[in-house]
This record gives C-alpha cells, sequence and structure tokens, in this order.
C-alpha cells in the first residue's frame, strides 16, 4: 500500500523566545527577569525628531549592551504620533540593570478605549487607570531587570 513509504518525522516544539519586549504600556513597578543572552526591545510612541524623541540616559545599565536603534513610521497607530522607536540590548552579564528612557520634549499619548490593565501583573503603588479615555504624559521611564545566569526553575 502507499502508506508504508511515508517518512514519519518528529515535529520540535517551537523554540524559547529569548526576546524580552518592553513598552511604554509595561508595568515598571516589578523587576523582570531575563536570562543571559537575552535580547531586551524597547518599543516606545514618539514623533520623528526633533518632535518627541526617545533616547537611553545615563546611567546605562554595564550588564546590558545596546546593540542597535531604529525608528520605524507609524502614521495612524496612536493619535497625533507619527514614529515607534525599537532599542535593542542584549543581557551581556548577570545581575540587576535599569535602563532609563527620555522623551525630549515629553510626549502625551491618548488611548481612546482603554481597559483596565490586569491587576496581577501591574500591583499597586502602579495606578490603575479607569476604562474609557486616558491620556498619558511620557517624559521618563524607567525599565527594572535582572539578568539572570542561569535559568530559572519553573
Amino acid at each position: 500500500s502507499g502508506l508504508a513509504h511515508l517518512n514519519v518525522t518528529t515535529q520540535q516544539p517551537p523554540p524559547v523566545s529569548k526576546t524580552y519586549i518592553f513598552s511604554q504600556a509595561t508595568c515598571l513597578a516589578n523587576p523582570v527577569h531575563v536570562p543571559l543572552g537575552a535580547t531586551v526591545q524597547v518599543q516606545l510612541p514618539g514623533n520623528h525628531a526633533p518632535n518627541g524623541k526617545w533616547e537611553v540616559v545615563a546611567p546605562f545599565p554595564k550588564n546590558l549592551k545596546l546593540t542597535s536603534v531604529k525608528i520605524i513610521d507609524s502614521k495612524g497607530r496612536i493619535p497625533g504620533l507619527d514614529a515607534i522607536y525599537i532599542f535593542n540590548f542584549t543581557a551581556a552579564f548577570g545581575g540587576p540593570a535599569t535602563i532609563t528612557m527620555r522623551a525630549t520634549p515629553p510626549i502625551s499619548v491618548t488611548y481612546p478605549n482603554l481597559k483596565n490593565p490586569d491587576p496581577i501583573k501591574c500591583p499597586t503603588p502602579t495606578p490603575t487607570p479607569q476604562n474609557g479615555q486616558q491620556t498619558y504624559k511620557l517624559e521618563t521611564l524607567n525599565y527594572y531587570l535582572i539578568v539572570d545566569l542561569a535559568a530559572r526553575p519553573k
């Protein structure tokens, strides 16, 4: 029969992502653990310079290496903004790290139909926005990380 000649292959599970993506909507209250060698990406809405550009500001984390910065067009996605800034870092050494991002000038972001964030992911003292339209002023954002030297136990 024709079935006898089928090759049987086992499917590999998808690779575990080593990219950790943060944005202006990421809860910033608690440190995030990332493995050594991981890519940490910060994506922030803004405008093409000089109307609301983002930059990494000192003190620079010693254990994260900034590997690339991209600015992509994003007209119409967020009202009043026309670009997304993408900063890629590599987790080069173990230990705590803080990434500080600053918008110059500060950026106002209005979300027309915001839903409350998950209270488990965003514990107090992070303010909980109400449903409906919300406007946030973005100026300085801090992302707290801990680079782990080995895989964390489940």
